[in-house]
Formats: structure tokens, C-alpha cells, sequence
């Protein structure tokens, strides 16, 4: 043995073992570390060590948490103001919001409105954002994005928020409609033709899904299997109904749509295969592809 002070505990030079002076476990020199001992390893094993040290820190990794805690501080020290209210509270006093992972509300007493929604929603009815008027669920637009699965501003705020945006972000609203009309182009069959259209919007004046009449500025073009769900955008897959039904579709399912609309699917279906698409919903007009009748569809 080399010469030096006699290792703590029990060991063997010849089995190449010896005692932890901490777990007092007999071990093989490989599970020590290295050292200038009179048997040249520790007299702690490696599990000891890694233990003993786990929390110690070097004196510049100290100095950047404390810096790190520090700039936390007066991140959470900093006043903001509440655009609906005017009142200003610290950061660290702001309420979160627990669905969206933590983040900051936009306002103070956001919170105070959602206790009062909670309990509204139960009943099928939920407060507008903006109006904050309390109205049915079916007033809201759809949302897949929220946890609710509808939209926090009701159809009439949304269509307001709709043209401050337009007003707003021109180009994004050209993007938006370049990427539409790809879109369509992209999955039309060459069966709407301009004159086809202009006939089909003439002779339309009855909304199919609300039965509500139309002006002349209220019809829209709507795919009832909707583009962002594989439809066509061809004859058989198209209708003329209102603004307001559309926008309340958005990409549902169409069987989905009519159940929501309480329409009997039986009436829509018919006699038909599953290749036949939409042109049952033509076929209510009783459009036969040279004419049609101006008479309000019955449903």
C-alpha cells in the first residue's frame, strides 16, 4: 500500500473494494471517485457525493439567480392600468386567466365578469364581452380555438369588431381573400358559371335554413359541406341563403347545421345516393337545370 494516513473504514486492496464512510456500503474502487489517498480513491462513494453537492451553486451561477430575482421583482412591481375601469394595480395584484395557461387579462375586473357569467351559462346564455348584454348561446359565433367552443363577442359585436379590422388591416383582409380564392379555384368543378350564379341569386328569396326573406344585399353563396372540409365548389354543393345564417354555419357539418337548425334531415336526404352531394338542397327549389321556380321552398 502506498505510503500516507490509513483509509477510514474497511477495504481491500486485492479485492480492489472498500467501505463508504457515509453509507458504511462495501463498494469496488469504480464507484469512487479518484483521489491522492493512500489508496487513491475517496473514502465517500460517488451517490454520497453527488448527494452532498446537489444544491451547491458556484458564485457566479448565485449571482445571475439573483439578478434573475431581482429583475422578477420589478417585472411583478409594475404598475398597469386597467383600459375599462382606469384603476391601476401592480402585476403581481393582476388577475390571470387559469384556462390560457396564466396569462394576464386584458382588464382588472375581468374577473368580477366571469363570476357572473359562470353561473349564466349553465342556463344557455352567456354575457358579450363587449355590449355586455346577456344573450342565448346561439347568438355567439362558433370558436373550435376557445375552451367553450364559442366566441367571448356576440354575431352583432362581432361583425363591428369585423369592419374595425378590415379598416384596420387591409392587406391582411386581401391576404385572407387571395387564400379563398385559391381556395375555390383550387376545388371547383367548372359547373358555377357567372350566369348560372346570377340566375340562382334572382331566383332565390327565401333564406332555406331560417326561411326568413332576403334582400338584395343579405343573399349570400353558401357550400354546404364547406370548402375547409373537403366540399366542392360546384353546383350540387352550393345554396343562396342569408348573411346571418352563413356566418353562423361557418365550417360546420352540414347534417350538424341542420340539426342545429332544427331541420329534419329526412327532408334534405331523400331518395339519393351518397355521390349525389348537394343537389337535393337544388332539387327543393325544383331546379332542373334549365329553370327554376321563384315559389318559397317548403320544409
Amino acid at each position: 500500500m502506498p505510503k500516507g494516513r490509513k483509509p477510514a473504514g474497511f477495504f481491500d486492496m486485492a479485492a480492489r473494494k472498500r467501505e463508504c464512510v457515509k453509507c458504511h456500503v462495501v463498494k469496488p474502487f469504480e464507484g469512487f471517485h479518484a483521489a491522492r489517498t493512500a489508496i487513491g480513491v475517496k473514502s465517500v462513494c460517488k451517490e454520497c457525493h453527488a448527494a452532498k453537492y446537489a444544491k451547491w451553486e458556484t458564485p457566479s451561477l448565485k449571482a445571475k439567480r439573483r439578478e434573475a430575482r431581482e429583475r422578477r421583482e420589478a417585472f411583478l412591481d409594475t404598475l398597469l392600468t386597467c383600459p375599462k375601469c382606469g384603476g391601476s394595480k401592480p402585476r403581481r395584484d393582476w388577475p390571470k386567466q387559469p384556462r390560457r395557461g396564466g396569462h394576464y387579462n386584458k382588464t382588472c375586473c375581468l374577473h368580477d365578469t366571469n363570476a357572473v357569467t359562470e353561473p349564466i351559462r349553465a342556463d344557455g346564455t352567456r354575457r358579450c364581452r363587449d355590449c355586455a348584454e346577456v344573450k342565448p348561446v346561439s347568438q355567439f359565433p362558433a370558436n373550435k380555438r376557445n375552451s367553450t367552443g364559442i366566441q367571448a363577442y356576440c354575431y352583432d359585436c362581432s361583425k363591428e369588431r369585423t369592419k374595425v379590422w378590415k379598416h384596420a388591416k387591409p392587406s391582411a383582409l386581401r391576404a385572407q381573400r387571395e387564400r379563398r380564392y385559391r381556395r375555390i379555384l383550387e376545388q371547383s368543378d367548372g359547373t358555377l358559371e357567372a350566369a348560372l350564379l346570377r340566375r340562382l341569386f334572382l331566383c332565390s328569396h327565401f333564406c332555406p335554413y331560417c326561411q326568413k326573406e332576403m334582400g338584395r344585399h343579405d343573399k349570400t353563396l353558401d357550400h354546404m359541406t364547406p370548402l375547409a372540409l373537403g366540399g366542392r365548389h360546384s353546383v350540387e354543393n352550393v345554396a343562396v341563403c342569408c348573411k346571418d345564417c352563413n356566418t353562423r354555419k361557418g365550417a360546420k357539418d352540414f347534417d350538424a347545421w341542420l340539426r342545429e337548425c332544427n331541420l329534419a334531415e329526412t327532408d334534405w336526404r331523400g331518395p339519393r345516393s351518397q355521390q349525389d352531394g348537394g343537389g337535393r338542397f337544388l332539387r327543393r327549389f325544383h331546379w332542373d337545370g334549365g329553370s327554376m321556380d321563384t315559389a318559397r321552398p317548403a320544409f
